[in-house]
């Protein structure tokens, strides 16, 4: 293993969660000069997430693309992975990746009602963070979620995090692996985590196969916006969540195979 490669590897993930810290706090001083956040109202005192989000996403998409641009200038591309910004549009293609968008969602949100009432102590963390999520639906809001968001991401763990893997062990198998690992611990909860490195992996196939941050970044968008279309009511009990789960996986599979043979 090279090691020097692997620490490379590393750095986007701790130069974007130090960004994700100082964001959080030029956000709440932003959010307390513009009255939005009351510092007397202890119930009130909270971090506006849409300025938050669109000042530390703002940030690492300024930061991922002033180094992947130094990359693309400066590294030999047949030497390693490095994805562009180019993609021949195919309806049929992003078809296919809205309808797999869609699918994970419910596959996860599935999964996540199963074991939420096999274990519902468990998941009492993880539904208020969720919750944070699904409650804080302002117009600035959505937009970082559903296109800052992905686009950030995908620059750092797509782009440079696989980049840099690539090179440890000259296996874009093991980049995709790693890349998608470090995506699921960037979200900093262990159940958000597990299927965070799940579609880590996936958008990072889809990026290998395509060569392009594009795909990615359109499949990441539909995953993160399905979030704020799919009922929470559509999940009544467990035998539904269990036929939801089968059907959405089934579609997923056919998706996936779909796609990759048409990128």
């Amino acid at each position: 293993m090279k090691i020097k490669e692997f620490i490379k590897s590393l750095i986007p993930l701790f130069i974007s969660l130090i960004i994700t810290i100082i964001a959080y706090f030029a956000s709440f001083a932003i959010s307390v000069i513009i009255g939005v956040t009351k510092v007397s109202d202890a119930d009130g005192a909270l971090v506006d997430e849409g300025i938050y989000n669109l000042l530390r996403f703002s940030l690492i998409i300024i930061f991922g693309g002033l180094w992947f641009n130094y990359i693309m200038k400066t590294s030999d591309n047949e030497e390693s992975f490095i994805p562009h910004f180019h993609f021949k549009f195919s309806p049929l293609v992003y078809i296919f990746l809205v309808i797999l968008g869609f699918s994970c969602q419910i596959s996860t949100d599935s999964v996540l009602y199963i074991l939420s009432k096999a274990a519902p102590d468990l998941f009492i963390s993880y539904h208020r963070m969720m919750e944070s999520f699904t409650s804080s639906i302002s117009p600035l809001f959505l937009i970082t979620v559903i296109i800052l968001g992905p686009i950030s991401e995908e620059l750092i763990f797509r782009g440079l995090t696989m980049h840099y893997a690539e090179k440890i062990s000259n296996s874009l198998g093991f980049a995709i692996i790693l890349q998608g690992i470090l995506f699921g611990i960037y979200h900093g909860s262990i159940i958000q985590g597990i299927y965070a490195t799940i579609f880590g992996i996936m958008l990072g196939v889809i990026c290998a196969r395509s060569h392009s941050l594009i795909p990615s970044i359109f499949l990441h968008m539909i995953i993160n916006g399905s979030l704020y279309l799919i009922p929470e009511g559509l999940f009544v009990n467990i035998p539904v969540a269990i036929t939801l789960l089968i059907t959405s996986l089934t579609v997923m599979i056919i998706c996936i195979k779909i796609s990759l043979s048409k990128l």
